[in-house]
């Protein structure tokens, strides 16, 4: 359960503000860009589809990182919980019963894309394989889309499908999983480089 949950960690792979002419390499820009972002704070909403239940959860939260590696994971919808990290242990904190459990933040835990990403965001093009895609007709033109597939074997994910806004902004993603379940998560009101408190990052007991 732990780590199905953790696979939220995703949507930190390319969770990431950007701005390139479309002329230019979309992976340069994201890993050029990504250098210069301090910390991060988005809501979001996740809708998440259960193969094996043949049913649809949704819920909502608020997604925070801070470098280096620090991330905050809060979900405020009907069963409260947070994934909280200072970048060397990982605090998951059930609301509703509450109790805390602790990882460490190793490639034992947590997917090692999340990893990579979370320790800057500079090895896209080893750990996946990006390409552009047909946006749904419904979008502007002027929107990006990407589909990053997992170089890795032990990927716990088939595909990444990224929606980007004319602004770089990341609106829109999905996240294929090998057990057949597929998460679409929303973001708005995205704020870069606002100077998150370090206390955010910590587990308060």
């Amino acid at each position: 359960m732990i780590i199905q949950n953790l696979k939220l960690l995703s949507f930190t792979l390319s969770f990431c503000i950007f701005s390139f002419p479309l002329y230019a390499s979309s992976v340069q820009a994201i890993q050029s860009k990504y250098q210069s972002i301090s910390d991060l704070q988005a809501n979001f909403v996740q809708t998440t589809y259960v193969e094996v239940l043949e049913k649809t959860i949704n819920d909502s939260g608020i997604f925070s990182m801070k470098k280096p590696g620090r991330l905050r994971i809060e979900y405020t919808g009907e069963h409260p919980r947070k994934y909280i990290s200072n970048g060397k242990k990982l605090w998951v904190v059930d609301e509703e019963l509450r109790q805390v459990e602790t990882l460490d933040m190793s490639r034992k835990n947590i997917p090692s894309e999340a990893l990579e990403f979370l320790n800057g965001f500079g090895d896209m093009e080893r750990l996946f394989d990006v390409t552009t895609m047909t946006c749904r007709k419904a979008l502007p033109k002027d929107h990006i889309c990407l589909q990053l597939t997992p170089n890795g074997r032990n990927a716990q994910h088939k595909q990444l499908h990224c929606e980007f806004g004319p602004d770089g902004i990341l609106k829109k993603m999905e996240i294929y999983n090998k057990s057949g379940n597929v998460s679409t998560y929303v973001f708005s009101n995205v704020k870069v480089n606002s100077g998150l408190d370090d206390a955010l990052f910590k587990i308060r007991r």
